[in-house]
């Protein structure tokens, strides 16, 4: 296996992914730690290059074996070149450059799902990263994300899903209320989710559903909450006005799950 120095150029191209600008331009984006490029490799998604520090080059010797490992490029950076390119505090000197999936919402339309999260407007990247590994752990496949969400290739988001947006389908830049309306034609039940609905634990998901979640601050907006079929709600029993959005997320599918594993 080769491993080449990389040249001043290529940094340069390399560390303007931490912008979202060259992200979208080149339609690839950087990943880091041992652990979410092992995920990476491990699933469908493309990734090209390869970028460590000398203390990690004998990480190398096990992606030898990989059917792909002769279409990806190995590079040997500096710590402070690797520190360029790093988004991390502290930078862990193991880093992979990806193509972007491009998935497209008809593929959705013909799968077999019958449990779809869509987001609306979610806006904050550690949020957005801990509730794709949330999905994951409990199975789910199809992530939607409204237009105006954040990007799924955030740093920040790729840090908090541990690996896990290389599990998922996750279909970006939707525009809601149009989707919404195809899966209605599909027989899909619309279940959003407020502080003010029908308590989570007496209720019975529809066989097919898509369930929606809102803005962090903004909840669900108005044009999307009025043509949903039923308003659901985790029960309070405190005074806390509201819960983190990513920890409703897992409650409402922890309480999803465990009603199917009693069954």
């Amino acid at each position: 296996m080769k491993i080449q120095k990389i040249s001043s150029s290529h940094l340069k191209e390399i560390a303007k992914l931490k912008q979202k600008k060259y992200r979208d331009e080149t339609q690839t984006f950087l990943i880091e730690t041992e652990k979410v490029l092992d995920e990476a490799l491990k699933s469908d998604w493309n990734v090209r290059e390869i970028y460590l520090t000398k203390e990690n080059l004998d990480i190398a010797k096990k992606y030898d074996n990989l059917s792909n490992a002769g279409k990806i490029k190995f590079f040997e950076l500096s710590e402070n070149e690797f520190k360029k390119i790093s988004s991390e505090v502290t930078p862990s000197g193991v880093a992979g450059l990806v193509e972007k999936k491009i998935s497209n919402v008809q593929s959705l339309l013909k799968s077999q799902e019958k449990l779809i999260l869509a987001f609306d407007r979610i806006s904050d990247p550690g949020n957005l990263g801990t509730i794709l590994r949330t999905a994951d752990w409990f199975g789910i496949k199809s992530i939607v994300l409204s237009k105006e969400s954040v990007e799924v290739t955030n740093p920040k988001v790729i840090r908090s899903s541990m690996g896990s947006i290389f599990h998922l389908n996750i279909y970006d830049e939707i525009d809601l209320p149009e989707f919404l309306d195809l899966m209605r034609e599909l027989n899909f039940k619309i279940i959003g989710t407020t502080t003010r609905g029908k308590n989570i634990m007496k209720f019975s998901l529809p066989e097919k559903s898509v369930l929606i979640f809102g803005n962090e601050s903004q909840g669900i907006a108005q044009e999307i909450l009025s043509e949903c079929d039923e308003i659901i709600s985790i029960p309070s029993l405190g005074k806390a006005e509201s819960l983190n959005l990513a920890i409703s997320t897992s409650i409402i599918l922890y309480e999803i799950k465990r009603k199917e594993f009693v069954k």
